[in-house]
């Protein structure tokens, strides 16, 4: 068995929420940029454009437009919100709890800064103070899937399995095709050695998203548990081919011909 398990990590998910303006345009990069010259002096204006390049992954763009929006409007929270989430992505989390405190400053009730900051404290390993800043976003917003997903998220990182059981089973109750939510439940699931519970949040993860490929990688894992070796096979197989370099990585390491 030990020559099978070669994957030390899982995937969990954390989610950062971004606050987007008419969001049945948000996608048109061409209607902002023509929003803009026509109303150049808007701030929420260039907001708009960089949430669509941020929606399409040009985020070096999405940063650019919000810098020239918070320069036209020093005071617009959401804006070094939704800039902090550029630089999460950027990896660049200092600048990040930066933004997220001058939103928080400028809206003392801002639950998704709150959500947000907490992310960055624990990308910055202090696991601790994000764990507050999720309760906190939580107490502001009690309806927030997004910020029981990620204390959640925390609890698992420190071993407290059964509170971020708890904290994501809120979380699918408030949104029920909450993919990322089912993925890391699953995984808790999995630490405790709830294999088959593990493997049916995994099996609705997928059913909800096909193309989900963190949850067929963690399933494999689970898979390798119980010494299903083809079936784990299968799965790391075909999150590689959804794109997962974990998947990839594990499909290299396992001994193929043995499944055959």
């Amino acid at each position: 068995m030990s020559r099978y398990l070669i994957i030390p990590l899982i995937i969990i998910t954390l989610l950062v929420i971004a606050l987007q303006r008419n969001t049945i345009w948000h996608n048109s990069i061409s209607l902002w940029t023509d929003g803009i010259k026509k109303s150049p002096k808007k701030s929420r204006v260039y907001g708009s454009l960089a949430s669509a390049y941020n929606n399409e992954g040009s985020i070096n763009e999405a940063l650019r437009y919000y810098n020239i929006g918070i320069s036209l409007d020093p005071k617009f929270a959401d804006l070094y919100n939704n800039r902090g989430n550029i630089y999460i992505k950027m990896g660049l989390y200092n600048k990040a709890l930066e933004d997220f405190t001058i939103a928080i400053s400028l809206k003392p009730d801002f639950s998704e800064a709150y959500n947000n900051r907490g992310i960055a404290y624990f990308n910055l390993g202090n696991l601790e103070t994000a764990l507050n800043e999720h309760s906190r976003a939580i107490n502001i917003k009690p309806l927030s899937e997004s910020a029981f997903n990620n204390r959640g998220v925390v609890y698992y990182e420190i071993g407290e399995y059964d509170r971020a059981i708890n904290d994501y089973t809120i979380a699918i109750s408030l949104k029920p095709d909450f993919v990322q939510a089912y993925n890391n439940r699953g995984n808790a699931y999995s630490e405790k050695g709830m294999l088959n519970l593990a493997i049916d949040d995994y099996n609705r993860a997928i059913m909800i998203d096909p193309s989900y490929s963190d949850a067929y990688y963690n399933r494999g894992l689970v898979f390798l548990k119980s010494q299903n070796i083809k079936s784990a096979f299968d799965d790391f197989k075909r999150a590689c081919e959804l794109g997962s370099h974990a998947g990839c990585w594990a499909l290299k390491n396992i001994n193929a011909n043995e499944f055959k």
